[in-house]
């Protein structure tokens, strides 16, 4: 296979939210190092070894790497575009193209005409075997006719010649079709370095962004992070705008709460976009493409499909268990348990027990211990938002396909 991604160091002021020292180059620029190393690969081992081949495949380049002989091709980094997966429709009519310009129907027919090098990787599959030189002997020149002139039929015309002669006429076949496909290779891989496609130039725009900081909630809802995940792990859920003064609860005297002004709590918008963890592999991709500055997939919420998948990770999100929601906000876990018919809650967590109503949403008594920091009642309402526009949503999502019967 060539090839996969490519090592190399990682530059922080392009992505900052990565800390690992390296990342992995893959697209255009990769394209043209691997196809360089694939040729120079089959000129030094020759055709014998099949190639399969996936460095910045896209529709543009799509039809030359099947000429090389290739297979299979495919394809990642083009679909991380927006578009995804409705790309690949284009993979196959720049192919249906070349092939009509060639009158083949095949992909046999194609690699032998793409280069007009059929006649030869012919007679160089037959030369190692006399039975088969001495068949090209007697069929070369009216295998060269069918080349110039019905290139479709050639492969077919192959199979029944050979096995008239008592040959194998698809071992011949396969030989021919790799061997013109190397020499293939060699026109299309020179090319390369001189198509602007694959210039730095025309390489270097990074994607829009506008003067604003992504946050948790009422980003700009453009949804481009929805596309362009791969995994499908960034979803958008509906949700009830608020704008709330909340209020920061401490541990005063005997575990009682003591009251003062806290931050608030604003959603401004109903469209609001979400994580799901099992599905991200914080590729950045998503950070890539959002307009704003930050990070989808860190800053976003995210949300579990267990608790043990929360308890067994460090950070902060949400997991649905029976009839509670468990979180961990800003490192503290904690546990949401509503109990609509009666309008009441319950959120505890280690040194706080908290009694609410759910209509008005406030805390009407509860018990804090000392060792307890405290908290703004801003993450009880992300608890309940959370509760009622995901875990129980009358419109479907990730985590919920159904709605709330």
């Amino acid at each position: 296979k060539f090839t996969n991604t490519l090592v190399i160091a990682n530059d922080p002021a392009i992505f900052p939210t990565q800390t690992d020292p390296y990342m992995y180059l893959s697209g255009p620029p990769l394209h043209v190092i691997s196809m360089t190393l694939m040729q120079r690969f089959r000129e030094d081992i020759g055709f014998e070894l099949p190639v399969s081949f996936s460095a910045g495949i896209n529709a543009g380049n799509f039809a030359a790497a099947v000429a090389c002989g290739m297979v299979p091709v495919t394809t990642c980094t083009d679909l991380l575009r927006q578009g995804g997966y409705g790309r690949l429709p284009g993979y196959l009519r720049a192919l249906e193209r070349a092939m009509r310009q060639l009158g083949v129907t095949s992909r046999e027919a194609y690699v032998l005409a793409a280069q007009e090098h059929s006649s030869d990787a012919i007679e160089a599959a037959c030369g190692d075997d006399a039975r088969a030189a001495a068949w090209w002997f007697g069929e070369g020149d009216a295998m060269r006719r069918m080349a110039r002139e019905q290139p479709d039929r050639l492969p077919a015309a192959i199979r029944v010649a050979a096995a008239a002669a008592g040959l194998d006429g698809e071992a011949i076949l396969l030989r021919a079709s790799r061997i013109a496909g190397k020499s293939n290779g060699a026109a299309i891989v020179a090319a390369l370095a001189h198509d602007p496609a694959y210039h730095a130039t025309n390489n270097t725009k990074a994607p829009r962004q506008i003067d604003s900081q992504l946050a948790l909630y009422d980003c700009i809802n453009c949804d481009l992070c929805i596309a362009a995940c791969p995994n499908d792990a960034i979803f958008a859920y509906v949700t009830t705008p608020s704008t709330v003064s909340t209020e920061h609860l401490s541990a005063g005297d005997d575990g009682a709460i003591h009251r003062a002004a806290g931050s608030g709590f604003v959603l401004r918008e109903a469209h609001q976009l979400a994580v799901l963890e099992a599905g991200c592999n914080e590729c950045s991709n998503c950070e890539l493409y959002c307009p704003e500055h930050g990070a989808p997939f860190l800053l976003k919420e995210r949300l579990f499909h267990s608790l043990a998948a929360l308890s067994a990770n460090v950070a902060d999100g949400f997991a649905h268990d029976g009839g509670t929601l468990h979180a961990r906000l800003n490192g503290t876990m904690m546990r949401f348990e509503p109990a609509p018919a009666s309008n009441r809650a319950l959120v505890s967590g280690e040194g706080f027990r908290l009694e609410m109503t759910l209509e008005p949403f406030e805390v009407t008594r509860g018990h804090m211990t000392g060792s307890f920091d405290g908290l703004d009642t801003a993450i009880l309402w992300r608890l309940k938002t959370t509760w009622d526009s995901v875990f129980r949503a009358h419109r479907p999502n990730a985590l919920r396909p159904g709605p709330t019967v």
